[in-house]
């Protein structure tokens, strides 16, 4: 399953359909056919998956009994982030973080599989 989180948590700015896509396209990729042997999906609390139209109603309609959860490590994120937000050492180190992703999605041989 690492390999879906590598292929579906690259990106925060996808529609629904895209995030369907790439998480039937990493199930494939180990060998699951689609995603009807799921038993749970965690996520970002992002409203792609979350929300009333998001990823959410299209597993629950597919998936019988799935548990559908906000995960840990991303709330604890959020939590972090939240709480030194005025910690100037912290921002300037998620400035210089921000900064190296940014560059290195510029690089030529990023730039075509930025989407990926």
């Amino acid at each position: 399953m690492k390999f879906m989180w590598k292929v579906y948590g690259q990106h925060s700015c996808m529609s629904e359909n895209e995030v369907r896509y790439k998480i039937k396209r990493a199930l494939s990729y180990v060998e699951l056919d689609g995603w009807k042997n799921l038993i749970c999906f965690g996520c970002d609390g992002a409203s792609t998956n979350l929300a009333a139209r998001g990823q959410k109603r299209y597993l629950e309609k597919d998936v019988t009994g799935i548990l559908i959860f906000w995960c840990l490590a991303h709330r604890q994120e959020l939590a972090l982030k939240h709480a030194l937000k005025t910690n100037p050492t912290f921002l300037a180190v998620h400035e210089m973080l921000y900064g190296c992703i940014s560059f290195m999605r510029s690089l030529p041989k990023c730039v075509g599989n930025s989407r990926a």
